[in-house]
């Protein structure tokens, strides 16, 4: 092992210290060592004398090429994060910029998602459903702008035919009133009643 003072260095020979210059000249001083004098005293009788290793320097070689696929490994991770955290700021940002009714709407999409997936909605499922949608109409029925009311209701009749206007397993009569009373809340949502 070879250390170095670089304090001391750079006093005496600054020169050496940039860029690390001082390593290369050190690595062909003991490559000549190496290959025609030796190390320590009685070199000429044979002492001292030395052969490479080439085995132990390819598996130096091959780790030291591993270690750098894995730091450009992580690199790469630490950028597809930072790449995905601008990106979700990004659009943060846009979802803030928009109008509060725009930002109820995009948030109703969101939510409305959560129940996709083919299943079909049993009582429970569809009760938050009926509370997210509720709630939803109450919201929009404050909106000023009819225009957005209008994209409110327009929005909360196509949940309605995608998963169905009233809860699963009601007899005809109680499914038609459910329908009844949603319509109902979609027109004053759209008259702002």
């Amino acid at each position: 092992h070879v250390q170095c003072d670089l304090a001391l260095l750079g006093r005496r020979a600054p020169d050496l210290v940039q860029d690390g210059r001082w390593k290369r000249l050190l690595e062909a001083a003991f490559g000549h060592a190496f290959d025609w004098l030796g190390f320590g005293a009685k070199t000429a009788v044979g002492y001292g004398a030395m052969a490479r290793d080439r085995s132990a320097e390819e598996e130096a070689r091959r780790l030291a090429e591993k270690e750098a696929a894995l730091r450009e490994k992580e690199e790469d991770a630490r950028r597809q994060r930072e790449a995905a955290e601008a990106e979700a700021a990004r659009r943060r940002a846009a979802f803030e910029a928009l109008p509060e009714s725009d930002k109820a709407l995009e948030q109703l999409r969101q939510d409305l998602s959560r129940f996709d997936g083919g299943i079909q909605l049993d009582k429970d499922r569809y009760a938050e459903l009926a509370g997210l949608l509720n709630q939803f109409a109450e919201e929009a029925q404050r909106w000023p702008d009819s225009a957005d009311r209008g994209r409110a209701a327009d929005a909360i009749a196509a949940a309605c035919e995608r998963f169905g206007w009233a809860p699963p397993g009601l007899k005809r009569d109680k499914r038609e009133k459910k329908e009844r009373a949603r319509r109902a809340q979609i027109d004053r949502v759209r008259a702002k009643v």
